[in-house]
């Protein structure tokens, strides 16, 4: 070989160097960024897992038999959002607020937003020196006065509309284990009939198998499938299945969190600050009765003004029906009661008559166990419902779980026998 052929083998061959060095550089870089990655990820995981175990294990022994207050729950929230690491400034938050007291609400539908709605109307109407009447209850105060406020809270300088500096009121807000919300929103606005929820919910949740009924007839699984469908496909939410973003819970700083399982408890304590003495010595041995009368009074003024639109769909007799229904499964009338009417009594009774007729129905109900009775029907609703769509239900509301200390997982409903 000429030494001008050696020359170029020899260049050939360092080049060939050079390029298997570049590419096994490349091929070990990569590797190590693979194992970073996975490494990164790996810790993610424990951390985020660990966050979740911890809030987890405190919620099971915060509502396990452990007396907590408002204050507890909201202390609790407080830590569950710094654990969280969730940061909420610069919004406004939708409240009422009393001037005099210094106290604020952040209404969730489905969580007695009414009731408090009408208590803040009531200590403001209390409050007029040229007030002719004293209400004594907030069941005084009709639904028409009580309506939702136009009042704005901001989170970031602590002011509120109309009244400016609000950062030292208490603040309280009314949450619920979502089981039993959606529970509590299938029962009141489809197991009653409600037109406008059958189309909102009903027709779209009964769509494959084409209700007849205008989606009347929708059972509580397909209402559940529905719920978890729309969250998914990132969809706005109706209020009464919404996550509780609305009231801001760990950038409002809460007082005070308020739970419908400790609703006469809270209640209590709340109208204490509010000083409704009068209100007070009224709830202590009548509350349930009250509550009862206006579950009743509530239950039938919408369909008898929905009347039209409701008997297109099915006759007003199943939805009579439905109204006694949603009030056994509210514990109001007990199971044992059968519903009176023949079709034709149906047709010809006005409101007045069927709450008559109600009122009679809770009267001959005693003293039964109402709790037992939601309990009972809480848990056969639930458990005809498939544990897959259970977990789906549970990963939409995780958060609202692990924030207010509720069990994400209770036996009850996911043990199945």
């Amino acid at each position: 070989m000429t030494s001008r052929g050696v020359c170029k083998w020899r260049f050939i061959l360092k080049i060939a160097g050079v390029y298997i060095c570049i590419t096994l550089g490349y091929q070990l870089v990569k590797l190590s960024m693979n194992q970073l990655k996975t490494h990164a990820n790996s810790n993610y995981v424990r951390a985020s897992q660990s966050f979740l175990n911890q809030t987890t294990t405190l919620a099971r022994v915060t509502h396990r038999g452990v007396t907590t207050t408002g204050y507890d729950r909201a202390n609790y929230l407080r830590q569950a959002c710094q654990s969280a690491m969730i940061h909420q400034v610069g919004k406004q938050v939708r409240v009422s607020y009393d001037p005099n007291y210094k106290i604020m609400y952040c209404p969730l539908c489905k969580l007695a937003s009414t009731f408090w709605t009408r208590v803040f109307k009531m200590v403001e109407l209390n409050s007029m020196e040229n007030t002719n009447e004293h209400l004594l209850t907030p069941f005084d105060v009709p639904i028409s006065k009580a309506r939702r406020s136009e009042l704005y809270y901001n989170i970031q300088d602590g002011s509120i509309t109309k009244y400016g500096d609000a950062k030292d009121s208490f603040k309280f807000v009314v949450v619920r284990n979502p089981y039993g919300t959606l529970f509590s929103a299938f029962v009141d606005k489809l197991v009653g009939p409600n037109p406008f929820f059958w189309r909102s919910f009903g027709t779209p949740a009964t769509a494959n198998r084409k209700s007849k009924v205008c989606g009347s007839d929708v059972t509580f699984e397909e209402f559940l499938r529905y719920v978890v469908k729309t969250h998914k496909a990132k969809k706005q939410q109706d209020c009464h299945v919404a996550n509780f973003d609305a009231c801001h819970p760990c950038g409002m700083n809460y007082t005070y969190v308020f739970t419908m399982e400790t609703f006469k408890d809270d209640t209590i304590h709340i109208l204490k600050l509010f000083n409704q003495t009068q209100t007070l010595k009224e709830f202590e041995t009548k509350f349930s009765d009250y509550h009862a009368h206006d579950a009743i009074d509530d239950s039938t003024s919408g369909p008898y003004s929905w009347k039209p639109s409701i008997t297109k769909c099915i006759s007003w007799h199943t939805a009579l029906q439905g109204i006694w229904r949603k009030l056994q499964i509210r514990g109001v009338i007990s199971n044992n009661e059968t519903f009176p009417l023949k079709e034709e009594e149906s047709m010809d009774i006005g409101r007045k008559g069927f709450i008559k007729v109600l009122s009679e129905a809770r009267k001959r109900s005693g003293k039964f166990d109402s709790s037992k009775q939601k309990k009972d029907e809480y848990i056969k609703m639930f458990t005809q419902v498939p544990v897959d769509v259970l977990e789906s239900v549970r990963e939409i509301y995780l958060k609202e779980f692990k924030l207010f200390g509720y069990d994400d997982h209770p036996a009850e409903l996911f043990v199945r026998a």
